[in-house]
């Protein structure tokens, strides 16, 4: 788990979603979503719901 990684998972939680989080950092949407990611399959658990548009 690196710094980075947290930093846009925080900010994806503080958003609301993948967009807003990657539009704040000013990163692509699809590298806020591996961060989701390799945090949830580090820790074996999801911390957000994944509807069809943003994170709950």
């Amino acid at each position: 788990m690196d710094i980075l990684t947290l930093c846009s998972v925080y900010e994806v939680l503080k958003c609301g979603g993948l967009r807003p989080a990657a539009r704040a950092l000013k990163r692509p949407p699809a590298s806020m979503a591996a961060a989701v990611n390799r945090i949830e399959n580090e820790l074996a658990t999801p911390l957000v719901q994944k509807p069809v548009h943003g994170c709950r």
